[in-house]
């Protein structure tokens, strides 16, 4: 039987070698959901948690790079970031409306971009955002230039969702040499397939599931 490994991936994932790639949980972001990184015929999925809830999503790519950052990869060109935090603000205890699903979303987003002020001295002179409904959810795409970065990212963009009680913050930090409207759309593809499970989710179940298809 398969068993739970913690591992870094130090090689890329290839077209049929599905395996868990990673497990760990992400205490140092402040998250309750235990992440694991499986890897699938076509991909990977990311995948976290909870010990009542869960919620995973998927990306094709047969080059997937885990680094010595637990929430930073390496998607063929991409340098990609998944990170879930819980939500800052009270999650009411029935399902939230739209309008407090955005108030919360936009809470996070003010958060962080004082910490990238405050702790990584970055100049973020404009921020955009929007909400739009992707898949079954409702996310919130914000975006913004980096005027003094000290190597090639020139921007990054940003998509986030509420998850339960957590924010699920997907990025790529956007170099020269790439266009930051084709990365959007990468994003979108990865939030639009998006699962959400009200109860706890067997990720040595999962694993062995992806490995039988």
């Amino acid at each position: 039987m398969n068993t739970l490994r913690t591992v870094y991936l130090t090689t890329p994932i290839l077209v049929a070698f599905p395996l868990i790639l990673a497990a760990q949980p992400q205490a140092s972001h402040n998250s309750d959901y235990k992440f694991a990184l499986l890897g699938s015929e076509e991909g990977a999925y990311w995948v976290y948690a909870g010990e009542e809830t869960a919620f995973y999503y998927h990306i094709d790519s047969d080059s997937i790079f885990a680094t010595g950052a637990e929430t930073l990869f390496l998607v063929k060109d991409k340098i990609f970031e998944s990170t879930v935090v819980m939500a800052e603000e009270g999650i009411p205890e029935t399902m939230p409306t739209t309008e407090q699903t955005e108030e919360i979303l936009l809470e996070y987003m003010f958060h962080e971009l004082k910490y990238y002020k405050n702790h990584q001295n970055l100049e973020i002179p404009d921020v955009q955002y929007k909400f739009k409904d992707i898949g079954r959810y409702r996310f919130m795409e914000w975006w913004y230039k980096i005027s003094n970065s000290e190597n090639q990212i020139v921007s990054k963009t940003n998509l986030s969702v509420l998850c339960f009680d957590a924010i699920l913050n997907i990025s790529i930090a956007v170099k020269k040499s790439q266009d930051i409207e084709e990365e959007k759309e990468f994003l979108r593809v990865a939030g639009g397939n998006l699962k959400k499970i009200l109860g706890p989710l067997d990720i040595d179940k999962m694993a062995m599931s992806i490995q039988e298809k």
